[in-house]
């Protein structure tokens, strides 16, 4: 499974094999595509010539060396991994490059017994001297660090290079198109190993019952296998 998809997963099983039929709105592609050139902007500082990202820079002062800072502690942007969910064994591809690459590699691993995912940031060392995890969000929809089972996934990767004995610090950077002038505005959240631990449980859960489709408000708002699912159709949130 990829941890993007471990909010949805948590909440309904069947939403990791169900095909996605739903079309994106033209609203939501142009949304996703300033996420990809924010992001990319994140990792590299390279703007592509983009007039309204320019203006917000200009605007807000931000320096991603600040929001992100490079240390000898840091594995830094983009952190493309696979966790075993069977041994727990991690890898974390080391190449840099496009995320069509990321993407391939992470689709060799078969999604019945694997997460991967790509983490936003990772620093091994950093508050508190814990391990800390970022993710940057340029959408208007709030989300909190403490909440966020994505971000949790995430957190997995330090602690299972700890030996699955510590606790890590998780954060969501949120900085939306509009206002040009908004500034990212990040939300943490210290989470314990004990509730890593029984992350991970849940995650395995969710990969052994792939059959379980459970509706609900949350968990179908946006899910893209809507058109289809015989379980939302007959629910009370089909409405």
């Amino acid at each position: 499974m990829r941890a993007s998809e471990t909010d949805r997963a948590l909440i309904c099983p069947a939403s990791l094999v169900r095909k996605k039929t739903a079309k994106r709105s033209d609203k939501a592609n142009k949304t996703a595509a300033w996420g990809t050139l924010v992001h990319k902007w994140k990792e590299t500082g390279d703007t592509q010539g983009n007039k309204t990202l320019l203006k917000k820079l200009q605007r807000t002062y931000i320096d991603r060396e600040k929001l992100w800072p490079t240390t000898s502690d840091s594995h830094g942007h983009e952190a493309t991994f696979s966790i075993d969910l069977e041994s727990l064994q991690l890898r974390i591809w080391s190449s840099k490059g496009s995320n069509y690459k990321r993407d391939h590699w992470k689709r060799r691993h078969p999604r019945y017994r694997y997460v991967t995912g790509s983490i936003d940031w990772l620093s091994f060392r950093s508050k508190d001297g814990l391990p800390w995890v970022d993710d940057l969000k340029t959408g208007t929809w709030s989300v909190i660090a403490k909440y966020s089972k994505q971000l949790r996934t995430y957190a997995l990767v330090p602690w299972i290079l700890s030996g699955c004995n510590t606790d890590v610090w998780l954060s969501i950077t949120q900085w939306p198109k509009y206002r040009l002038d908004c500034k990212p505005k990040r939300n943490w959240y210290k989470i314990s190993s004990k509730e890593l631990a029984k992350h991970l449980i849940k995650i395995k859960w969710a990969v052994k019952n792939t059959h379980l489709a459970i509706p609900s408000v949350s968990g179908c708002r946006f899910c893209l296998c809507k058109p289809d699912c015989v379980e939302f159709k007959e629910s009370e949130y089909n409405v």
